[in-house]
This record gives C-alpha cells, structure tokens and sequence, in this order.
C-alpha cells in the first residue's frame, strides 16, 4: 500500500516541489495541513532517504519509505 501511495504522489503530482507533495499526504493521510514542523522534518527525510537509497528524491523507494513512516504515526492509527 505504500509503494502504491507513492506511485500515486509522484504520478498525480509530478510537476510540483517536494513541498507540495508532502502537504498533499499529510492532507491525505491525516485530513489536515501539514504544519511547517511536519514539513521541515519530511524534507529532511526525503533527502537522508534518498542518500540511504542512493538515488534522487523523486525515486519511488524515497517516497514508499516516506508513506510507511505516516503510516506508522498514532494520528494514523488512532482516531481521536
């Protein structure tokens, strides 16, 4: 399901920044805005996963480790 999220962000929004598509899960995945926080700790994500994967931030492992990692957040999991 992850790998198939990310297929989805990065195929829906392939011209925008990794900003806008991270404000877009966080939309999607928590039915909220991501707070500059989430945001600033997402693209520091992304670029040590893309170093990890030794590739560029738009490949899909970056993005599939990115989804299981919401995936894995309380506000995910639980409802309030």
């Amino acid at each position: 399901q992850a790998r198939f999220w990310a297929e989805r962000i990065l195929t829906q929004h392939v011209s925008e920044n990794t900003e806008s598509r991270i404000r877009s899960m966080y939309w999607t995945a928590f039915g909220r805005p991501a707070d500059n926080q989430e945001v600033d700790l997402c693209l520091k994500a992304v670029t040590e996963l893309a170093s990890s994967h030794d590739c560029d931030r738009n490949d899909v492992r970056v993005w599939t480790d990115l989804c299981h990692s919401l995936f894995q957040a309380n506000e995910f999991i639980y409802l309030r």
